[in-house]
């Protein structure tokens, strides 16, 4: 009974800490991310600088060399290095199963974890987001989330592409599914799959993409936990990344008729070559997980509930979703 009790008390107190390091990053993404131009304004002001706020539009435009890396400092500050010396801190965290952190999945079960998650990623966004818009028209209201600045440059391009899509894959999926993940499991894998795809929503910050967040949590922590590697998770989040970067080009050539049709053309291919490999795992692997002994719920959920920063961080998260909803409608 004492070893039962002492090792519940480790287990929450393990979690708290996980909970607090994403209490800390939400906060660095929420306020310093968003707000990191009024000291920089202040600076400027203070030693009288000319032209402050042409500087300042340098700064904070992804189609100029200055507001990439400011962007890839900032994230980097706020989710990569917290998610390092966490890991630093604690030698890796679950440190008996070396093999999550260092097995690598065979092509074609990334490819099938790839296609599965890009069809019901986009299939369930597109579908909230038609009933979202039905909702509003019905309450007279109209939102079209706004055009993302992309670099026009070339050059920048890859810039870019480390920005959105190789540093998010790398510190987004230590932190949820290498840390979060690893320690609910505990719990059983489906409460698992869950409370990490509502913490890796949580963790973004733009309202417009909770949903498509959610649900590509929710199959990216499956393949985590269904080939027992992190790496499957990563690369899918990549593919993600990158597929959203490219759309993002393609956007603003869409008032045309021609970059029309290079959009429709380019969707189509990619929705077609994912449904295949969706196909191919349902056919070949199937929806069920692992059911080792190891995968069994070995603590209880409500353990859950007796973390502080489980409770903080739901609140922070509140308070910024509440302040993107009302800059939205602006």
């Amino acid at each position: 009974m004492t070893a039962t009790v002492n090792e519940n008390r480790s287990f929450v107190s393990d979690l708290n800490k996980i909970f607090a390091l994403f209490t800390v990053i939400k906060l660095l993404v929420s306020v310093a991310v968003k707000y990191w131009h009024f000291p920089v304004r202040v600076f400027f002001f203070l030693i009288g600088m000319k032209d402050s706020e042409k500087a300042m539009a340098l700064l904070s435009s992804n189609a100029e060399p200055s507001g990439l890396l400011i962007n890839i400092s900032l994230y980097v500050a706020a989710v990569a290095v917290p998610t390092a010396l966490f890991f630093a801190l604690n030698k890796g965290y679950e440190r008996t199963d070396h093999k999550y952190y260092t097995s690598f999945p065979s092509p074609l079960k990334i490819l099938c974890a790839v296609g599965t998650t890009f069809i019901i990623s986009y299939a369930a966004t597109f579908g909230l987001y038609a009933l979202f818009q039905l909702l509003l028209n019905a309450l007279g209201y109209s939102f079209y989330p706004p055009l993302t600045e992309v670099p026009t440059s070339p050059d920048l391009i890859p810039l870019y592409v480390i920005y959105l899509c190789v540093i998010p894959a790398f510190s987004e999926e230590f932190l949820s599914r290498g840390l979060l993940m690893r320690s609910v499991k505990k719990m059983g894998n489906g409460f698992a799959i869950i409370i990490t795809a509502l913490f890796f929503m949580m963790m973004h910050d733009s309202v417009s993409n909770l949903s498509f967040s959610f649900f590509a949590g929710l199959c990216l922590t499956y393949f985590a936990i269904r080939f027992g590697s992190i790496w499957v998770a990563v690369i899918a989040h990549f593919c993600l990344n990158l597929n959203a970067a490219i759309i993002q080009f393609m956007e603003h050539g869409l008032e045309t008729k021609e970059g029309l049709t290079v959009f429709a053309v380019y969707f189509l291919t990619v929705a077609i070559i994912a449904l295949t490999f969706f196909l191919i795992f349902v056919f070949k692997f199937g929806f069920i997980l692992p059911k080792e002994n190891g995968d069994r719920p070995t603590v209880k959920k409500r353990l859950i509930f007796k973390c502080p920063f489980f409770y903080i961080f739901i609140l922070i998260f509140s308070i910024s979703a509440v302040i993107d909803v009302i800059s939205l409608f602006e």
